[in-house]
């Protein structure tokens, strides 16, 4: 369906505030908009004077169905940013942090919302919105078991690596026992009594050996 709305701009208004107006009208975000006029695809940067676009002419808009979605990596200490379409699968997001990070998509865990997205999954299935951040765990290729004992008599063990971050080992125990990261307390059980890992070190910096034994509790987060 062809609609026509009328907007108020000035002749050096930009195309970006130009789509921040279309935004405030329609609901449409920005960064979905593609804004043509006689054939020309507009640049964001540029004044409308540059297009010489004048009262009275037409846009075009065409919506796409983009966004941009982060990928948090603990592991590695990394932040990527992907422009991404509803009508990519999981796998498919699994390939360009591979190209960009360097991360092998077989050995990736995407997570949302404390819940790992299945690889045949769209974007469109997941519920992820636009400036969305996903977190990606790096599953093991060398193993380092760890066992935590997660309360309740409880213990379960996970493969690890070495060089992953005490962030990356929480985000595994939510992935199997549904606890948020943010809520686990990670100890380990030292000469002079129990120490808390901080988030951001390495197994390695804590010294932590194959088959050793954490504790977990729940609380405020290090």
């Amino acid at each position: 369906m062809m609609k026509t709305v009328a907007l108020d701009v000035e002749c050096t208004d930009t195309v970006h505030q130009m789509k921040a107006k279309i935004g405030a009208i329609e609901g449409i975000d920005k960064r979905q908009q593609e804004l043509f006029f006689a054939g020309l695809h507009l640049e964001n940067d540029n004044m409308l004077a540059d297009y010489n676009i004048m009262t009275n002419s037409s846009v075009d808009l065409y919506v796409t169905d983009g966004m941009q979605i982060s990928v948090k990596i603990p592991s590695v200490g990394k932040t990527i940013k992907l422009n991404v379409k509803n009508s990519q699968s999981v796998a498919d997001i699994k390939a360009e942090i591979e190209q960009k990070g360097g991360i092998p998509a077989n050995e990736q865990i995407l997570m949302s919302a404390g819940r790992q997205l299945d690889d045949n999954c769209m974007l469109s299935q997941c519920g992820l919105s636009n400036g969305q951040t996903l977190h990606a765990v790096v599953r093991p290729s060398d193993k380092l078991r760890v066992f935590v004992n997660v309360g309740g008599g409880r213990t379960i063990n996970l493969d690890a690596k070495c060089w992953y971050t005490v962030a990356d080992v929480k985000l595994m125990i939510e992935i199997l026992e549904g606890l948020p990261a943010s809520t686990q307390i990670l100890m380990r059980t030292q000469s002079g009594g129990d120490v808390a890992l901080k988030d951001t070190e390495t197994l390695r910096s804590h010294h932590i050996k194959n088959n050793d034994v954490l504790a977990m509790h729940l609380g405020r987060t290090l």
